[in-house]
């Protein structure tokens, strides 16, 4: 149960964290600035795979005389190269979210009219936000992901 029990704590923070996030009101702030929603398949994919993770670790905390060596090393591969996924996507968002502030912005701007310089910089905003959201999401996954089965690895090694 010793891994469960790591498992369920480190579940637990990322719950509070989530709570947090959504709080203080940065889900609606994501929500507005990331116009390809990467941000929030990243997240629902990172907690299907942390629960994963979970039911993996109480099976393995109950039947650990069941499992064979390789098939431990076969959810930490899976785990790990899912893990790595969270970057390619956050990578995908920033360079979706750079092509959106780009395309058309300068264009047909005018620097002597303020409305259409407020139009530019918030095409930016947008784009910008997309490009940075995305990136910290599939980082702070893949890091929150790659800690779970650093824990996982070390049971799997007693």
């Amino acid at each position: 149960m010793k891994y469960f029990a790591q498992w369920l704590v480190i579940f637990s923070l990322i719950m509070l964290g989530s709570f947090f996030v959504w709080y203080n009101g940065f889900i609606y702030e994501i929500y507005k600035a990331d116009i390809t929603y990467l941000t929030f398949i990243i997240y629902i994919l990172f907690i299907y795979r942390t629960i994963k993770l979970g039911i993996l670790s109480y099976k393995l905390s109950l039947f650990s005389d069941s499992y064979t060596p390789s098939e431990y090393a076969d959810h930490y591969t899976k785990t790990s190269e899912f893990a790595n996924w969270f970057v390619r996507l956050g990578l995908i968002g920033t360079v979706i979210g750079f092509i959106y502030m780009l395309s058309g912005t300068f264009a047909n701007i005018d620097t002597a009219n303020t409305a259409t310089m407020q139009k530019a910089l918030m095409a930016m905003a947008t784009g910008m936000g997309t490009a940075l959201y995305t990136t910290a999401a599939g980082l702070i996954c893949s890091l929150l992901l790659h800690i779970q089965l650093f824990i996982y690895k070390k049971c799997m090694n007693e």
